[in-house]
Parts: structure tokens; sequence; C-alpha cells
């Protein structure tokens, strides 16, 4: 049994995550501090805040792929296997 997978879905979830990424990698400063940084919240709090975005957003493009991808494979299995 063959399963023509359409890659289409892969390529346009790539084709918005990528500037997703590369954009909150270059702004997470600038973000956290208009969003956050009042009171209690201080430079130090953004620091912090900002290298946890870092490496959340490091995974931005693996994780949508792996959420695509997955389906897609699993969607290819034969029925009586599944579960």
């Amino acid at each position: 049994m063959k399963c023509d997978l359409h890659w289409l879905p892969a390529y346009e979830a790539l084709l918005l995550s990528i500037p997703a990424t590369v954009g909150l990698i270059l702004l997470r400063q600038p973000v956290i501090v208009l969003l956050y940084q009042r009171g209690e919240f201080d430079e130090t709090s953004t620091q912090l805040v900002a290298w946890a975005l870092l490496w959340f957003v490091a995974g931005l493009v693996g994780h949508t792929l792996v959420e695509i991808l997955s389906r897609a494979f699993y969607s290819c299995t034969i029925p009586s296997r599944r579960l």
C-alpha cells in the first residue's frame, strides 16, 4: 500500500514558523519590555524571560514539523494497525 504524502502543508508551516522564529529571536527583548516591564517586573526579570523565550523559540520550527508530519505519517498506516 503506497501512501502519497502531500508536502505542501509542511512547506506552508515552515513558511510561517521560520520568519516567526527569526522575528521572536531578534525582537524578544523589546517585546518583553513592552508587554511586561513595569512595577515589580524589572530589568533582571526581563533578561530572565528573554533567555527563556530564546530557548522556547529555538524549538518552534521543529515542533511545528513534528505536529504536521506525525499526523501525516499516522494517516498512512494500515487502518487495522491503528491502536
